[in-house]
């Protein structure tokens, strides 16, 4: 498989445009010339509107002057304190109410983990365990994707069984959270059920998703 050398870091990138290892632009003089007199993101180059406080590619804070770090961030959420919600299958969401989309209600984040047990078919003695990472659920709208993509999603896995454009996490008009499949190859399990794609699920602290090949997801909440 072709490389290409990242120009901020070094990395061996197999994505021409943006680095598949950090995130940065592979091409960080050619901003658009709509662009030419916005402030651009120092770690990937991406324009920033003057109102927002972290990069939309690479989760750079401008408010902080920092890198985004889910392993920093993972240190600085809190535990929840409520026990896990029992598998009790995928819920469907109100769809009146997911159809009207709103912000976050509380702390919310997402636990990622390695998980052999996703795919039974899965030689997890070939496959490198992946480090857990936990991601704020802080925008109304949360994209799962494969790592190295052209989407660059919100919530990049390191799978290579999840779709590009696999699912998102958003949130009800109500501030709860609701989880939709993108029509992704393999699916997406939630707490043991097959949802079906379009179809939004409700999901409540303690719930897991599962999807991939060995990705397993815990929502939480403080």
């Amino acid at each position: 498989m072709a490389t290409y050398p990242c120009p901020k870091n070094g990395c061996a990138s197999t994505d021409p445009d943006w680095c598949s290892e950090c995130g940065a632009n592979m091409h960080p003089g050619a901003a658009p010339a709509s662009a030419a007199t916005a402030t651009l993101c120092p770690d990937c180059g991406t324009p920033r509107d003057a109102q927002d406080e972290w990069c939309g590619v690479c989760r750079y804070n401008f408010k902080a002057g920092k890198s985004f770090s889910p392993v920093t961030a993972a240190s600085q959420l809190p535990v929840s304190a409520d026990p896990p919600s029992l598998p009790t299958g995928a819920r469907t969401a109100d769809v009146q109410k997911a159809t009207t989309l709103g912000e976050p209600k509380g702390a919310w984040y997402v636990v990622i983990e390695f998980d052999a047990s996703v795919d039974p078919g899965l030689d997890a003695s070939q496959i490198a365990p992946r480090p857990t990472l936990t991601f704020p659920l802080d925008l109304a709208e949360m994209r799962i994707g494969r790592k190295g993509g052209r989407d660059h999603p919100e919530l990049p896995l390191d799978d290579e069984g999840v779709s590009s454009r696999h699912a998102k996490i958003s949130f009800t008009a109500d501030g709860d959270p609701i989880l939709l499949d993108l029509n992704s190859t393999n699916g997406t399990v939630v707490n043991d059920a097959p949802i079906a794609a379009g179809i939004p699920v409700a999901l409540a602290s303690g719930d897991v998703i599962k999807l991939g090949r060995w990705t397993r997801i815990t929502v939480r909440a403080r």
